[in-house]
């Protein structure tokens, strides 16, 4: 937050009227000064969404009203994802994310620079879903992995399932999504945000 220091050379230099003056301005300047005063009307937060601010040393700011989101609470490699995203330069990624039981609906906003917090802060908002059209989360992982453009042989060996699973894993995902092949799949995908990526394929996905 920082402060106002102000010093005199004598006792009593400041009058009533002066007092007066400072005790007004003071709310403006810790206004200016607060970095999360405005932060919750970002990026069109919804009324249930959770969201808080991470700054670039990994701190979590908490912005009033909201709660803090679940991906931030628990371990499970959110942090390398979050710490890749800001690695882009990107200005937004969504996905999804398993948190408390559950499954997130997440979105990554590059904060803009303000009195008080630095460029490289990401506003991190979060709201519980449904994995959509019904897909399982493997089908989602493999999906994201088709999205980056990995082979059915490829995706077989990271996940280590044979070629053949894989071949049913994308022929379930086209029929829920109801797309005709992988490319229409994927285009729905990094539309839709339906991915769960790993920070090693994030920057194909990123909004610049």
């Amino acid at each position: 937050m920082g402060l106002v220091h102000l010093s005199t050379e004598s006792a009593n230099a400041y009058d009533t009227d002066a007092r007066r003056l400072l005790a007004s301005v003071i709310p403006a300047l810790a206004a200016f000064a607060d970095p999360l005063a405005h932060a919750g009307d970002l990026h069109g937060l919804a009324g249930e969404d959770a969201a808080s601010l991470v700054t670039g040393d990994g701190r979590v700011l908490d912005l009033p009203g909201r709660d803090r989101p679940g991906v931030l609470r628990e371990e499970g490699g959110f942090g390398a994802l979050l710490h890749a995203f800001s690695g882009t330069g990107g200005q937004r990624l969504r996905l999804l994310w398993p948190a408390g039981g559950g499954w997130r609906r997440v979105v990554l906003h590059r904060h803009p620079a303000g009195p008080g917090l630095a460029a490289d802060a990401v506003l991190v908002r979060e709201t519980p879903t449904e994995l959509p059209y019904g897909l399982s989360p493997r089908e989602l992982e493999v999906l994201t992995r088709a999205a980056t453009g990995q082979t059915n042989q490829a995706i077989a060996q990271a996940l280590f399932l044979s070629p053949r699973t894989v071949h049913s894993h994308v022929e379930h995902l086209l029929r829920k999504t109801g797309c005709a092949s992988r490319a229409e799949a994927t285009a729905l995908a990094v539309r839709d945000g339906v991915l769960r990526p790993d920070p090693d394929h994030l920057a194909r996905f990123v909004e610049r």
